[in-house]
Order: structure tokens, then C-alpha cells, then sequence
């Protein structure tokens, strides 16, 4: 009796372990051969360029709309390394801020830093108004702004230093993330009768380069031709995406993240070529390409508000939050740090009702 049981004991072990490693590799108990074919190979490229575009797009998005936004205003504002100053306040027909302020001058200036540094000229503020430049570097993150809160009210000099160079040391110094920097500069108006006080303000903040630097480098122009040619290329975004990282080296914490992007293609070393993929991780990357841009788009409407309100305590800089800063580049480019500005949204009543343009917010 006592063997018959040890024996049964012996059998359902066995059945279990066999049960039990059936369960744990599935695949390889019940893939054959024929399972897998080219159509299987062609599926797994498909998934992993659309799994790893999305991801792509998400992280590119900002890096694309900076440089499309640079080169317009290049061509109608201002050449590189110089201010375009606004002279007027926001209307609804202004449309160089993406969420203008009504008491507000704006001034810009998009800067190379490629062949050497540039150098910000502030003025005394003797009527204690508020102002600011803000410095975004190409990825959308605030890096300093240089603002009365900062300078005391004082003039001064600032010399804006692109990655790996050296400054001047009889001058304060800024060390830009990337070669390519974007200058928002905001200048407080208080009301009609001083907008003409406030222009000549304005127009007190100045560039200037020393000789060593000659205000080309990076625009050749086929950044510039790229662009006209996105509406033309679905692959496009990627090419433009993958030239700017290279131009603009990301912080070695993305190198994680850039590695597996070179799975699809998109490879800062080599550039981006869509004729050297195969045909299922171009299938890939333009159905990652459609989602993303409808993941960015829905992506504003999740952001936690309060009583209805949106207010951007969590925005300026973004570190690895890649989904937020592409929804802030999609929704409100240029941003600030809170440390400076505060920004407060709504869509809705407190209804939930969509906010008319006949309504009057009282606050």
C-alpha cells in the first residue's frame, strides 16, 4: 500500500513540474516552425517602430516646434543674434506669444551659440517696472531668466555662453545648455499713457557679439528646407528631429532613451533616412507619428486642474517629463518657471460648460 502511494506521490510530481514549465514558457511548448514567418518578423519591426515612435515623436515634439518657430521668425522678425521688438500691446491679432498678456511688451531674439558667445546688455530700470528675458535653450527648458527681480533694477551685462566654451571673466556669465537659445523678453506696460515710456525701455535691451563670432554656424538653410518639406514627407518630422538632437546634444540622462530610438532609424550620428528602413518600421513610425500628435493633443485636457483651474506650478523646466513638456510646447510654447510667472487656465465654467467669449470672469 505504501509503495502504491509513494509511487502515485512519484506521478503527480512529475505531471505537476511538467504542467508547471508549460505554464511558465507557453511560446516555446506551442510555437512551431511555421509560426514563424516573415509576416511574424514584419509584425514584431511594425510594433517595435510604432511602441518606440510614439515614444520618438513625444520626445522630438518640442525640439521640432522650436526649430519651425525659429525659422519664421528669422525670416519676419529678426536675423540671428538680434532683438525683434514689439511696439504695440496684444491684441487678438498678435500671435508672436502663443497666450499674450494685454499689459505687456514682448521682445525676442533667437541666438547661435555655436561660434561664441553673445552678450546681453540690460538697463537701469529707474522706474521700478517689472521685466524679464527669459533664456529657453532647444528643448524648451527655461534655463535663466535675467529679470529686475534678479539684476536689483541695475544695468549690466551678460554673456551667454554656448556648451563646452569658455567666458569672458570680467563679465557675468550664463552657461546655455545648446548652441541654440531662444531669448523671451517681457516688459511691463501700465496702461495706454505709458506704452511709449515702456517701448523706449524696451528697446534699451541690446545684443552684442564679439568679432570672434560672426552670427552664422548652424543656419545653413537646410533645416529651413526641411521644414517646407514636412507637408510633403511624412517622415519629415523624424529628419528634423534626429539633425536638431544633433545640433543640440540632450543631457547624458536621455542617452537611455536615444539608444533605443536607433532601433528605428533615428540615430544623431548617422541622421535619419527613411529610405534605408524596411518597409514595416516605416509602417511603424508613421502610424506612431498620428497617435502621438492625438496623445499630445488629449494629453492638455488630463492635466489636474483646480476648481476648474489649471495653474502651471509644474512647468518652465521638465527634466524627463517628456509628455509634459511636449503638451506645454503644443499649448502654451515659451513658458516660464513659476519663480517668474504664474500661469492660470480654464476651458470651462463651473458648470463644466465651455467658456464663451461673450462671458465675464470675475475674479
Amino acid at each position: 500500500m505504501r509503495k502504491r502511494f509513494r509511487l502515485l506521490l512519484y506521478i503527480c510530481f512529475i505531471v505537476g513540474t511538467i504542467a508547471s514549465s508549460i505554464a511558465a514558457r507557453p511560446l516555446e511548448v506551442l510555437a512551431s516552425p511555421d509560426d514563424i514567418r516573415k509576416d511574424n518578423v514584419a509584425s514584431s519591426q511594425e510594433q517595435l517602430a510604432y511602441s518606440l515612435g510614439v515614444q520618438a515623436y513625444i520626445y522630438g515634439y518640442p525640439l521640432v516646434v522650436m526649430e519651425q518657430t525659429r525659422q519664421m521668425a528669422l525670416k519676419t522678425r529678426a536675423p540671428l543674434n538680434q532683438f525683434y521688438y514689439s511696439g504695440m500691446l496684444a491684441s487678438s491679432q498678435y500671435h508672436d506669444i502663443v497666450t499674450p498678456n494685454s499689459n505687456t511688451l514682448y521682445f525676442s531674439a533667437w541666438l547661435d551659440l555655436s561660434k561664441g558667445p553673445v552678450i546681453l546688455n540690460v538697463p537701469a530700470n529707474t522706474d521700478d517696472r517689472y521685466y524679464t528675458v527669459q533664456m529657453l535653450d532647444a528643448y524648451t527648458n527655461t534655463f535663466r531668466n535675467v529679470s529686475n527681480r534678479t539684476t536689483e533694477n541695475k544695468a549690466g551685462q551678460f554673456t551667454i555662453v554656448g556648451p563646452g566654451r569658455s567666458s569672458d571673466i570680467n563679465k557675468a556669465s550664463i552657461h546655455a545648455p545648446t548652441p541654440i537659445v531662444w531669448l523671451l523678453g517681457r516688459v511691463q506696460v501700465n496702461g495706454k499713457e505709458d506704452l511709449n515710456r515702456a517701448v523706449a525701455f524696451e528697446k534699451q535691451f541690446t545684443l552684442s557679439t564679439p568679432t570672434s563670432n560672426p552670427s552664422s554656424g548652424i543656419t545653413d538653410g537646410s533645416s529651413s528646407n526641411q521644414m517646407s518639406s514636412m507637408k510633403n514627407d511624412p517622415f519629415a518630422f523624424y529628419k528634423i528631429m534626429t539633425e536638431q538632437i544633433r545640433q543640440n546634444p540632450p543631457p547624458a540622462c536621455d542617452a537611455v532613451l536615444l539608444n533605443q530610438f536607433k532601433l528605428i532609424g533615428i540615430d544623431p550620428a548617422k541622421g535619419f533616412e527613411s529610405a534605408d528602413l524596411n518597409a514595416a518600421t516605416k509602417a511603424g513610425l508613421l502610424r506612431a507619428a498620428k497617435d502621438a500628435q492625438r496623445i499630445i493633443a488629449n494629453s492638455v485636457k488630463s492635466i489636474p486642474t483646480a476648481n476648474g483651474w489649471y495653474i502651471g506650478h509644474d512647468i518652465g523646466t521638465y527634466g524627463t517629463q517628456f509628455l509634459l513638456r511636449a503638451v506645454v510646447a503644443y499649448s502654451g510654447l515659451g513658458a516660464n518657471v513659476p519663480e517668474e510667472e504664474l500661469y492660470a487656465r480654464a476651458f470651462v465654467d463651473q458648470n463644466g460648460e465651455k467658456l464663451q467669449a461673450t462671458l465675464c470672469v470675475a475674479f
